[in-house]
């Protein structure tokens, strides 16, 4: 005679083993899915859903210049192309250049100041219009103008050197406020002929005459 219990407790046995196979979670879920347990009343049940998206979090850059580079390394490029010019052609360029580093940058005027030298440089004819490109930095009270001197299509060596010692464009720059001291030619670090230019931070005036240093 068979024991009803024995059987009983036999088929109880067999109900759990499949129910666990049917509801254990898979060895390999769907790419971007992720199985989850479901719990309905008393019930259980796993199913697979979209897995949720990670984030990261990207600490951000300091503000950059318009050549895409911030200004702190900006100006580490420029110092080390234009400092072998500077030691070679005497004092005002590299006083000026060393004052520059020195100085706090009062944002307000020193936007406004590279914003004007900008426009004017882009102006000249062997300079803007040839292709060239300058590097204007300004502190508090002092702003430094760099640029290449190369043969362009556009523009000869010794137009650019004429541009950017140009009378009318110091006039122009001293009615806006920025005093001409002083602007050196040589070689930079690269081979390159090169001009820096400094001008101060000054009350816009009318000038009749050149400045004795030109």
């Amino acid at each position: 005679m068979i024991d009803t219990k024995l059987l009983l407790g036999a088929g109880v046995a067999l109900a759990g083993i499949v129910t666990y196979w049917i509801s254990r979670p898979s060895e390999n879920p769907p790419a971007g899915k992720a199985e989850v347990t479901v719990v309905e009343g008393k019930a259980q049940k796993t199913e697979t859903r979209p897995a949720p998206q990670s984030t990261s979090i990207t600490k951000g850059e300091p503000p950059l210049t318009d050549e895409g580079e911030t200004r702190e390394k900006a100006r580490s490029r420029i110092g080390q192309q234009i400092l072998p010019l500077l030691n070679r052609t005497g004092m005002d360029g590299r006083l000026f250049h060393d004052r520059l580093i020195g100085e706090h940058r009062d944002s307000p005027w020193a936007d406004t100041a590279e914003g004007h030298i900008q426009a004017a440089y882009g102006k000249l004819k062997a300079i803007g219009e040839a292709g060239r490109s300058v590097d204007i930095q300004c502190g508090s009270s002092i702003c430094e103008v760099t640029g290449d001197l190369e043969d362009r299509p556009g523009g000869k060596h010794a137009d650019a050197m004429r541009a950017v010692q140009d009378f009318q464009l110091i006039q122009t720059m001293a009615a806006l406020g920025y005093e001409w001291e002083t602007t050196v030619f040589g070689r930079g670090a690269d081979g390159h002929e090169m001009f820096v230019t400094c001008f101060t931070r000054s009350s816009p005036k009318a000038l009749k005459m050149p400045p004795r240093q030109l």
